[in-house]
């Protein structure tokens, strides 16, 4: 999943995901889900470490809680009724710490050494061969993952491929995302 946007804390892939990220996302007493579908490719082959009992999920015209749907709805009319309940609370007061933070390493030089790839190594090579306005095209999963939010310091364009999760759907998952200054 995808967490770019209001606190930008990078993607929740269970096993690539940072402690930090998985522990504030595991522990979290309620997770709203808006349009998300739990996928082999997003959980990291179904491995999350929360629960459906913590997840309110939000579809275009269906809300589920637990193994109970609700609707017909319309997703922005629940949005805004969410919005319009839910306490706001101050960024400051949240204790969120910004992928920014975690992803420093990678801005490091990088020196080859003969040695196995790792993914941060692979990541830090990345960083220093991308230059700002370059498109980056992705193959969904872990290609569009690990560079997705992955270089807050330029702007770059990310374009997903489409994939298919059933025989029967495509689903067009990603779009353009863009990390500015």
């Amino acid at each position: 999943m995808l967490y770019q946007g209001f606190f930008n804390l990078s993607s929740y892939i269970l096993d690539i995901s940072s402690p930090y990220l998985r522990k504030r996302i595991d522990e979290s007493d309620c997770i709203i889900s808006i349009g998300v579908k739990l996928t082999d490719t997003i959980t990291g082959g179904f491995t999350q470490g929360f629960t459906k009992e913590q997840v309110i999920e939000i579809h275009p015209y269906t809300v589920k809680i637990t193994d109970k749907k609700y609707g017909p709805v319309v997703m922005k009319d629940v949005l805004q009724q969410l919005s319009d309940v839910i306490e706001h609370r101050n960024e400051e007061t949240l204790d969120i710490k910004p992928f920014i933070s975690e992803s420093l390493l990678i801005t490091e030089k990088f020196n080859p050494k003969l040695q196995m790839v790792t993914q941060k190594r692979f990541w830090q090579q990345m960083y220093h061969f991308l230059q700002e306005n370059d498109v980056l095209i992705a193959e969904q999963g872990t290609p569009f993952f690990g560079s997705a939010g992955r270089y807050p310091f330029t702007k770059q364009h990310y374009i997903c491929s489409a994939t298919i999760t059933g025989i029967d759907r495509l689903y067009i998952t990603c779009s353009t995302w863009y990390t500015a200054r």
